[in-house]
């Protein structure tokens, strides 16, 4: 077959008359329409100095050779699955311990559109060991489905769901049973076929099709509450909803059998429903409209069979008795309706998504799912702290104020010398408000936080301040409102006579270091070192 695949419709030279005469050489072994066939061959043998014949007439011959060759390949096949020596399913030995092949053998799958998704979809299923698929689609095949759909220059013309049926055939010897039709419900796809089929595949670009079928699903599992034999035939194990935008691609996967498999789920199945129809469902003039030139590359297309492959693999290995068994792992694990509950999500989730032109998966992974999880309980525990500090500061505050309330209430004496206790000796405690600008190196200050007091090192732009009870220097910056300042007994008078003294009974109300100055930062996260 090397010289077919030099040849174009329309050639007029050796190749053409080789193939034609390799044709009909195919078609007499057979028996089948030998005569006409030669006659047709005899005829398109062009003599050397003939006129150029007519173009429509070779593209019609052409055909029926075509139609010949098929049904030669169509008999053929019927002969090597009667053929004791032939054994089909050898083909899957190297992966056939590692695959459900009785299961694949015995799934329906049945594809919805045979066009850059699903002219893909069935050589994987087909590569996989499935021999009984269904494909539907009513368009034909023209130039601009060769490129990124992989149909053959040699379809040009015919109905995709035909050159579907035809590639399978030569690629397997399997018949794949093609509809050149629409369909847009479930209810459509069984009275046609006259059930449902084990797993169903959307790949269209219509909008109608997808909004149609996600509704019809919905009110089929919806309208069902006890799962008998007869009403899970009524559904699809599996609904894979495929969209496409040149490189990238999303799949919205929905295990209908086994969500109706427990008892009072119809809640959760409402829940995701309305989440995937949020997600899923719009016009087509809410979809994202690429240019002409930028919907649909081929490697796309194989990446999302590659995906089904996979999904498919570990659906018929485990993942549907998983999901069956188990609600929470069910709800939780794969529909994902909370990912911070405490179950372990599945190989697979609901919603995958992936750009096969950057060649990264955009569904979260496993480890960012426990990421998330984390970031969202230490935000929890960080939140429970500030509560818990805005708590304490309260109380301080509070005993503070009954503090202050207790010392007013005794004498002078008593007073003064209860103050005197509170500061060192060479100080009086005869508190001031000041603004910043005011204060002066040797200063003593307190922020507004009972017994944090600072001695003021250096002015100008910025203050320098000592924490008495640590001794740490810092670098702080002016403050916005006023600071409690002690003043020494002697000087008092001298130096601050700009200063108005107040009272204890004309003290401000306590106040935090952040409440004090309104915003401003005070203290630098890190302690400057002490000058030499």
């Amino acid at each position: 077959m090397h010289e077919t695949e030099k040849m174009t419709i329309g050639d007029q030279n050796s190749e053409e008359q080789d193939l034609l005469a390799f044709l009909e050489g195919l078609v007499e072994s057979t028996g089948e329409a030998s005569g006409e066939v030669s006659e047709k061959t005899n005829k398109s043998e062009p003599e050397k100095n003939a006129p150029e014949e007519n173009t429509e007439l070779k593209n019609a011959e052409f055909k029926d050779i075509e139609e010949a060759y098929y049904a030669a390949l169509r008999k053929e096949a019927l002969r090597l699955n009667n053929d004791p020596e032939f054994q089909e399913n050898d083909a899957d030995i190297r992966f056939s311990t590692a695959l459900n092949l009785r299961a694949v053998r015995q799934a329906i799958c049945c594809i919805i559109g045979a066009g850059g998704l699903g002219n893909w979809q069935w050589r994987i299923l087909m590569s996989m060991g499935f021999k009984q698929i269904i494909i539907y689609d009513d368009d034909v095949v023209g130039i601009e489905n060769v490129g990124p759909q992989a149909h053959s220059v040699f379809d040009i013309g015919l109905p995709k769901v035909e050159a579907v049926r035809r590639a399978a055939l030569r690629y397997r010897g399997i018949g794949i049973v093609a509809r050149n039709k629409r369909v847009m419900t479930l209810e459509d796809i069984e009275n046609d076929l006259g059930y449902v089929p084990s797993v169903i595949i959307g790949c269209t670009d219509s909008a109608d099709f997808r909004n149609g079928f996600i509704q019809s699903l919905w009110e089929t599992l919806s309208g069902y509450s006890n799962p008998t034999p007869q009403i899970m035939k009524k559904l699809p194990e599996l609904f894979i909803d495929y969209r496409m935008a040149l490189g990238d691609w999303n799949a919205y996967i929905v295990p209908a059998r086994a969500m109706i498999s427990h008892e009072n789920t119809r809640s959760q199945i409402n829940s995701f429903f309305r989440k995937y129809k949020s997600n899923a469902c719009f016009t087509a003039e809410e979809a994202v409209q690429e240019a002409c030139t930028e919907r649909a590359i081929s490697y796309t297309g194989a990446s999302v069979a590659s995906f089904t492959g996979a999904l498919l693999h570990w659906w018929f290995s485990e993942g549907r008795t998983e999901l069956r068994e188990d609600a929470d792992k069910l709800f939780y694990g794969f529909l994902m309706s909370n990912p911070l509950k405490d179950v372990e999500r599945t190989k697979f989730t609901w919603k995958m998504s992936y750009s096969s032109r950057d060649w990264e998966s955009i569904t979260p992974t496993k480890r960012e799912m426990f990421l998330e999880k984390k970031l969202h309980e230490e935000k929890r525990n960080v939140q429970e702290a500030e509560e818990t500090i805005q708590e304490l500061l309260a109380a301080i505050t509070k005993n503070a104020a009954i503090t202050r309330n207790d010392a007013d209430n005794t004498d002078s004496e008593t007073d003064t010398n209860s103050e005197a206790d509170d500061v060192p000796a060479d100080l009086v405690a005869v508190p001031m408000r000041v603004a910043s600008q005011d204060l002066v190196v040797g200063d003593r200050i307190n922020l507004g936080v009972p017994g944090e007091d600072y001695e003021v090192l250096a002015t100008g732009r910025r203050l320098k301040l000592r924490d008495v009870s640590s001794n740490e220097e810092f670098l702080c910056r002016h403050f916005q409102q006023p600071v409690i300042r002690y003043t020494d007994e002697e000087h008092s008078h001298a130096e601050h006579s700009h200063v108005e003294h107040t009272s204890s009974e004309h003290m401000p109300e306590e106040h935090t270091s952040e409440e004090y100055f309104s915003g401003e930062q005070c203290i630098e996260e890190q302690p400057v070192r002490a000058e030499a």
